[in-house]
């Protein structure tokens, strides 16, 4: 991974999944209730920080 995609991790996490309101999808918007955020947070936290982890230790070739 880059040192872009280590940024947009991080800015995902720290922006966005904390203001997150709505669920986007080619369908519509689907407003979320706090129990909906609460559990996006949850599912999404764990998966943005290994993300961010892995992007710091990519191996240059």
């Amino acid at each position: 991974m880059s040192e872009i995609s280590s940024y947009c991790f991080s800015y995902a996490k720290a922006k966005q999944l904390p203001s997150v309101h709505s669920l986007n999808t080619s369908y519509g918007e689907l407003e979320l209730d706090e129990e909906m955020k609460a559990a996006i947070k949850e599912a999404l936290l764990p998966i943005l920080e290994k993300r961010i982890d892995e992007s710091f230790h990519f191996v240059a070739v």
